[in-house]
């Protein structure tokens, strides 16, 4: 059996799967085919390009209930989405923003970080998403969480 280190220095076996043994599983989108529920999705750009802007056009649609761009015209059930940023303060940039494409604000909520900054592991991540079931959780920009 060949075994490799690993950054940590455990040694660990080398275990391989082959495609074939692999069952291939559906996807389900929050916004075919941009934004899949349960997956990371990186929305890149230059400063400036509008980023933040289209996050939270979308959140304001999906605040709502409305349907997203280039899909089907019904409605859907208003969604809890977490907005989590270090470039914008919430109180002069974001809500503003989020404001002015009519979004629902009971739907959009914020994570304070008073006491302690959030990382990417944080706890209170998950904890959000599961007390307020968030479908969306936005981190502008990722790097921020990211240590």
């Amino acid at each position: 059996m060949k075994m490799i280190d690993n950054e940590m220095n455990v040694t660990v076996p080398l275990e391989i799967i082959k495609a074939s043994e692999i069952e291939p599983k559906k996807v389900k989108w929050l916004w075919y085919p941009y934004i899949p529920f349960g997956k990371v999705t990186l929305l890149q750009g230059d400063p400036g390009d509008g980023k933040s802007k289209l996050m939270l056009s979308i959140a304001a649609l999906l605040s709502k209930g409305e349907p997203l761009p280039f899909t089907e015209t019904e409605k859907y059930e208003p969604m809890t989405i977490i907005y989590q940023t270090t470039e914008d303060d919430a109180d002069d940039t974001v809500v503003p923003r989020f404001n002015s494409a009519d979004g629902n604000g009971e739907n959009l909520i914020f994570i304070k970080e008073d006491e302690k900054t959030l990382s990417f592991g944080d706890n209170r991540i998950r904890e959000a998403i599961e007390k307020y079931n968030a479908k969306l959780l936005i981190l502008d920009p990722l790097s921020f969480v990211v240590v």
